[in-house]
């Protein structure tokens, strides 16, 4: 009972601990190339949300002739078309432009970009669970609740495959926006038209107005000209009547100040847990040593030095120390494992390939110690003061 206490214990703490870390590492891979983000009008936190997970659109669409006038402002570095295009075997869709891959700082391990018409390239998750390489063909997207306009004239062809990126990159299958408007529907359909253009900025609206028959997008990664123009364009593009302007990482930040209490929350479980399993294993180990307390008088009237003796207890706490730790290791190997066949196939960035760290390792290790040594000292002060004399008189 005592050994499983303390596994529990240590499971708890190792996946806390791996937690902890991992999750604000993964945040700041996702927010690589999101400095401002501009979609239809609704909530900046769901906007921010869908855009770092990718997966589902974010309340509606814009029509993509607001990318040429983002792209005519001034204050505009860079604007990126994203459009979320429904699923292909669990593996999210996403239609953008070629700049895409370096906003978000993508590598490429094998083959090209996408440059035409039904090219695709994967993430490295994308590419292993379905099986495909450079050169590979495929057909059909899930997209639930839309109508697709006719089939492809051609199926889609793999020309590249990431780099594995510790991010939502690594479960995304990418494409040219130009394919997914070739499966959506009719043009009756589309979000409604910005042709009134943009006021207010002095940038030149409405230049490229034969943008206005393509298709719809999710939101644009608009990259501001400098931390200036970020402050200028966010209250400016709010004021907007079709636009949501968000920056994500103030967004992010914002949620993590409201939820300031859980981590805190969680740390305070766990030392209870730990407290909890220390006082069970500290009890059942010390009626044991009660029960074996002849065999120690037998061992000091053998001859046995005190402190052979009272090296003993201290053993048995290591040794119960090691083997919670094995234990803990296999629990937390089975729940990380649980966990990815689980999580849906863009989480699986957020789990990470490997349970443990060599860093989370050691402090587990330390982190037995340190127990091991607090439930043993005791014991072993006990055994070390055993009055073998009084033990042996009649009656003790």
């Amino acid at each position: 009972m005592s050994l499983l206490l303390l596994s529990l214990a240590l499971t708890a703490a190792g996946l806390l601990m791996q937690l902890s870390q991992r999750i604000p590492q993964r945040l700041e891979r996702e927010l690589r190339g999101m400095e401002l983000l501009v979609g239809p009008k609704g909530d900046p936190w769901r906007q921010t949300l869908s855009a770092i997970q990718l997966l589902s659109e974010p309340g509606g669409t814009l029509p993509y002739e607001s990318v040429p006038l983002l792209r005519g402002l001034p204050q505009v570095q860079q604007a990126v078309p994203v459009l979320l295009g429904g699923r292909h075997r669990g593996f999210a869709v996403l239609g953008t432009e070629a700049p895409f891959l370096a906003l978000r700082q993508a590598r490429l391990a094998k083959g090209r970009g996408f440059e035409h018409v039904m090219e695709v390239v994967l993430g490295a998750d994308a590419a292993q669970g379905l099986g495909l390489a450079v050169g590979a063909e495929f057909n059909g997207l899930e997209q639930p609740g839309r109508n697709l306009a006719g089939a492809p004239p051609r199926p889609f062809v793999v020309v590249g495959i990431l780099a594995r990126q510790g991010s939502a990159l690594d479960g995304l299958i990418l494409t040219d926006l130009s394919s997914l408007w070739a499966l959506r529907q009719p043009a009756a359909t589309r979000a409604p038209s910005l042709s009134v253009g943009l006021n207010g900025m002095g940038g030149q609206p409405g230049s490229d107005a034969g943008e206005e028959s393509l298709g719809d997008i999710s939101h644009v990664l608009v990259s501001p000209a400098s931390p200036e123009a970020l402050s200028v364009l966010l209250p400016w593009l709010n004021a907007q009547a079709q636009l949501q302007a968000a920056v994500p990482r103030e967004e992010i930040g914002r949620m993590a100040a409201a939820l300031g209490w859980l981590p805190m929350l969680l740390k305070t479980l766990l030392v209870l847990l730990l407290v909890c399993a220390w006082l069970a294993a500290f009890a059942l180990m010390l009626q044991a040593q009660e029960q074996r307390r002849q065999d120690l008088v037998l061992l000091r009237v053998l001859g046995a030095p005190a402190s052979r003796v009272a090296l003993l207890p201290l053993l048995e706490w290591l040794w119960l120390a090691a083997l919670a730790l094995v234990l803990a290791w296999g629990l937390s190997e089975l729940a990380w494992t649980s966990l990815r066949h689980l999580a849906a196939p863009e989480q699986l960035h957020w789990l990470g390939t490997q349970g443990h760290g060599l860093q989370h390792g050691l402090l587990l290790v330390l982190l037995a110690a340190l127990l091991a040594l607090a439930g043993a000292a005791w014991p072993a002060w006990c055994a070390w003061h055993l009055q073998v004399s009084r033990m042996l008189q009649p009656g003790e």
